[in-house]
């Protein structure tokens, strides 16, 4: 299948753009694609204003452009055509024949030729195929464009064509887009990817609202009603030539290739929300009688048609106006999201409110646009994320240092807690300043202002990330999901809770329609929870998981050999963040074990904690001191663990701390406790602080399905936090 793709006046801007575009041309285009192109930079303006005085200007840009050529023959041939061409200009120009279609079209022209001539392309002017005819494109441009296509590489002049007598014609302006999707609608193309200098369709015109974020997808309606008002990417025409249920339509960006961009396809998006968009120029029209061809051009009508908002003025009383409206599926003013735009238009003078076509948007017509921290938050009520940390130790401090600022244009961190102090603030907290922030502005904690801060938040939604290991906090989830809170946790108590708890859970989260991601209660950032949900997703039957579940204690026994004492190692990982802040909750196997009951659960095996054998490394008499006397006294277990080592060692084998789950004949054997394994066993020999998960099932029965890598640290953790907020967001999205 051909893929086409075109590049605007933006991305081809200068000589250094040109190579950029012919870099990404050959990443992402194969034999038979066509290329359509803008003329460079403002060349089209400089057309259209062309005088003998200002040629000079343009030939000096064109000459310029060609300056990137390294191919000195290539370079001589380009500039002898526009030496050609700028003299015919100049003779024109002189017999009074300026601002003309024939003049305008040597920009797309110039831009064609250049490029064709740095891919090694073939070069094809669009007067040879496209017809044009009183402005309308007819329908014989199809078949004399296929009859020119060949399996080369074809860079295609845009916004350009010409009528059946030869005469040249041009599409008007935004013409090259609406080119592409002409030559993809008629090749019947897989794709069309039209590159910008923008990132795809956003939330709002980035350029001028910060906290703007692209949608990854967008339905072909929502697109279309987009463009037809006024979205400063897409042209109205520009979807109309292509078939989108069997034809997709790309925005990306030139400049940053790799961010992904807007897919418009005939897919509906998950959610209705899709743009906040304003246009400024918009005129209300009184009519003294009804005329139905203005009508069409109006976007709404009153008083049975005699007042249009049309954009442009019409008559002697036009009154000018800004549209103010938001776009998507199934939108009502009697919304949330319709009444905050309500609410922002009353600031505005709000003179009309009306509804697009299919309740695909909903329009205000208000006399001046609202200061821009008015639409600022209007934005964060109709898209923002706002989020709260809850626990701000090793991993939240991660966290909130290396990855918040990647989200920073979905997410508003506008709350941080631990179990001492918190703060609260609306306008947000900047993640690079988050320690000083926290450390100047905090309150000593208030239970209950957690959940007022949410509800007096002013977001599209809100998600708390409990990075803490508390069980108070895992009890407070029912009541954060019905307030409308997602939730993100590290904390394992609510997914070991006894089963009355976890299935209350399970049912609030049902009905709240929130989310809950855990992923990383197990196996910091490895994906354990995912591959067993998708063995079973895929009709396969849990049969068993055995391995290493705790990094910390694999980091402890893979260094325990002896030459240093057990409880030097053990402040050496804390040191390091490899534990809990009580290392107990690792050396009292209760972490391993509530690892191997969320897992259980995740299979959905009915297993409470007391139903797991678990081997305590923590002896009776320290279990219940303070955390700072059993640092005191940490080394009394230098001697029982070392008599265990010296055991595993005179029977030739190694020491492991080791998660077993297998379902039996007569129910489940789960157990977490040290074994003397043999130095080849898969379990022997892992990289210190690693995890291993062996899983067994009806698929996966003689030969187990292994997942292994890092098990503990902050790190990582914070990087599988990262993971289920970006499974969040596309969720939301």
């Amino acid at each position: 299948m051909r893929h086409i793709h075109k590049f605007g006046g933006s991305s081809l801007a200068d000589a250094d753009c040109y190579l950029k575009v012919a870099a990404l041309v050959r990443r992402h285009c194969q034999k038979g694609d066509l290329v359509v192109v803008s003329a460079s930079g403002d060349t089209t303006d400089l057309l259209l204003n062309l005088s003998p005085q200002s040629l000079p200007a343009l030939a000096g840009h064109q000459r310029a452009l060609l300056q990137g050529v390294e191919d000195a023959p290539l370079q001589a041939r380009l500039e002898a055509a526009l030496a050609e061409d700028l003299a015919a200009i100049e003779q024109a120009l002189a017999q009074g024949q300026g601002n003309s279609d024939w003049l305008l079209t040597f920009g797309e022209i110039w831009s064609a030729r250049l490029l064709a001539g740095l891919l090694g392309a073939r070069f094809l002017d669009a007067r040879e195929f496209l017809v044009i005819e009183g402005g309308l494109v007819q329908p014989q441009s199809r078949e004399r464009l296929k009859a020119l296509v060949t399996e080369e590489l074809t860079v295609v002049t845009g916004f350009i064509g010409a009528d059946s007598a030869g005469q040249t014609r041009t599409l008007g302006r935004n013409g090259s887009d609406y080119s592409a999707t002409l030559v993809g609608g008629f090749l019947e193309a897989a794709s069309v990817t039209i590159w910008t200098d923008v990132s795809g369709i956003y939330t709002a015109d980035p350029r001028k609202l910060e906290g703007a974020y692209t949608q990854s997808q967008l339905a072909g309606n929502v697109a279309t009603e987009l463009a037809r008002l006024g979205s400063p990417v897409l042209h109205p025409r520009t979807l109309t030539a292509l078939d989108l249920t069997r034809q997709q339509l790309f925005i990306r960006c030139t400049f940053a290739p790799d961010e992904g961009g807007t897919r418009i396809s005939t897919e509906r998006a998950n959610k209705n929300l899709a743009s906040l968009t304003w246009r400024q120029g918009i005129y209300r029209c009184q009519l003294s009688a009804a005329n139905p061809a203005l009508q069409a051009q109006a976007y709404a009508v009153e008083e049975g048609g005699l007042v249009l908002y049309l954009p442009f003025a019409h008559g002697d009383n036009a009154e000018q106006l800004t549209l103010l409206a938001l776009v998507g599926q199934g939108l009502d003013w009697q919304s949330p999201a319709g009444q905050a735009l309500a609410n922002v238009a009353q600031q505005g003078g709000l003179v009309h409110q009306a509804k697009g076509p299919d309740g695909l948007s909903l329009i205000a017509f208000i006399r001046q646009l609202p200061a821009k921290p008015l639409l600022a938050r209007l934005h964060d009520q109709l898209f923002a994320v706002g989020v709260v940390v809850l626990g701000l130790g090793n991993i939240g401090g991660c966290w909130l240092d290396g990855f918040a600022p990647r989200l920073k244009d979905r997410l508003r961190l506008y709350g941080l807690a631990n179990s001492k102090q918190q703060l609260f603030d609306l306008n947000g907290i900047a993640p690079g300043n988050w320690r000083s922030e926290f450390a100047q502005r905090g309150e000593p904690r208030v239970e209950g202002d957690l959940l007022a801060a949410f509800k007096q938040a002013p977001f599209a939604h809100l998600l708390l990330l409990d990075l803490t290991a508390s069980k108070a906090v895992a009890q407070q989830y029912p009541q954060w999901l019905n307030a409308g809170i997602h939730l993100v946790s590290a904390n394992k108590q609510a997914g070991s809770a006894p089963l009355g708890e976890y299935d209350r859970l399970h049912v609030t989260l049902r009905q709240s329609g929130r989310r809950w991601f855990y992923n990383t209660t197990v196996g910091a950032g490895l994906p354990v929870q995912a591959a067993i949900r998708d063995l079973l997703g895929c009709g396969d039957d849990l049969e068993g998981v055995g391995g290493i579940f705790s990094g910390t204690l694999c980091w402890l026994f893979q260094n325990f050999d002896g030459t240093k004492p057990f409880s030097e190692l053990v402040k050496e990982a804390h040191a390091k963040g490899f534990t809990e802040p009580d290392p107990r909750d690792d050396l009292n196997g209760l972490d391993a074990a509530r690892k191997l009951l969320i897992l259980a659960r995740e299979a959905g095996w009915r297993l409470e904690l007391d139903n797991i054998h678990i081997d305590n490394l923590v002896p009776e008499h320290l279990r219940d001191i303070s955390r700072d006397e059993f640092f005191a006294r940490l080394d009394e277990l230098d001697a029982p663990l070392l008599a265990a080592l010296n055991g595993a060692k005179a029977q030739g084998k190694v020491l492991r701390y080791i998660g077993n789950l297998r379902q039996e004949a007569d129910g489940f054997r789960a157990t977490v406790g040290l074994e003397a394994l043999d130095a080849s066993h898969p379990f022997a020999s892992l990289t210190p602080g690693d995890n291993i998960f062996a899983i067994q099932s009806r698929y996966y029965r003689e030969n187990p399905l292994i997942i292994r890598g890092p098990g503990a640290g902050p790190h990582v953790t914070a990087a599988g936090v990262q993971s289920d907020v970006i499974q969040l967001l596309a969720w939301l999205a």
